[in-house]
């Protein structure tokens, strides 16, 4: 797992700042379909590498602080906080934004709902998850991973949380549809994982969280626009699962 050295920290400008050694590659999500194939082995380890990271002397769910101990006494607690409107991963405020729009918070509710309704599925296990492992944050180099930055969403929980991000975002990129990378990592973690119970039911669950993140996320940067589209999008991924997975159709 090539974390590329931090030399230095600090705020400039208002802004806060860290720089890294250099690390050649290209982004992993801006490879073509050749060369995104070509990957597939350096991601299946790097997705097994992050999973099974030694957690035993930290503590504790969801994102962790300096001393590496998580905010969370549980993985489910860590995911219905996803409504919390006063702090935490997004700054307060936001569903109260939220709530003044034309939409207002029906399509978040609904989706949290859902959410809460199937939370049983997902276990309670405790693994290392970058949380984002797209957005220009896994660099690539001759189809090896030459580095994984930007960990300030990485969360204690189960594992399966980063191959939903893949599958959530696919939509975006193309050329994963082409050489099935989803399909593929997950083919690849069922193999290898020692918890591949409920596995569609709880990557329907991180999809939620997921699209409620986002649209927290976009509400508070005010961008309602945002907000709505993604709002939408989680809707069919919603109307989808519930279509073709009949045995966790239930939501009361």
């Amino acid at each position: 797992m090539p974390v590329p050295k931090v030399t230095d920290a600090g705020i400039k400008f208002d802004k806060f700042f860290a720089i890294s050694e250099f690390v050649q590659g290209n982004f992993i999500e801006s490879l073509n379909a050749r060369e995104l194939k070509k990957t597939l082995p350096a991601l299946f380890d790097l997705l097994d590498a992050i999973r099974n990271v030694d957690l035993s002397k930290t503590s504790g769910y969801g994102g962790w602080d300096k001393n590496g101990n998580g905010s969370h006494k549980s993985w489910k607690a860590f995911l219905l906080d996803v409504k919390n409107d006063h702090g935490g991963d997004v700054p307060g405020g936001w569903y109260a934004g939220l709530a003044k729009t034309v939409g207002g918070t029906k399509v978040f509710d609904e989706l949290y709902r859902q959410l809460a309704s199937r939370i049983e599925v997902c276990p309670e296990v405790r693994e290392l998850i970058h949380s984002d492992l797209l957005h220009c944050n896994v660099m690539v180099h001759k189809a090896r991973i030459s580095a994984v930055i930007d960990w300030q969403c990485s969360l204690y929980g189960d594992s399966l949380y980063d191959i939903a991000w893949f599958i959530f975002y696919a939509p975006w990129y193309p050329q994963f549809e082409t050489v099935k990378l989803c399909p593929k990592v997950l083919a690849h973690f069922e193999s290898v994982a020692v918890n591949t119970s409920n596995v569609k039911a709880r990557l329907f669950c991180y999809q939620l969280h997921i699209g409620l993140g986002s649209i927290a996320y976009n509400s508070f940067r005010k961008d309602w626009k945002a907000a709505q589209k993604i709002g939408e999008y989680t809707l069919n991924i919603l109307t989808f699962f519930s279509a073709n997975n009949t045995k966790y159709a239930k939501t009361e």
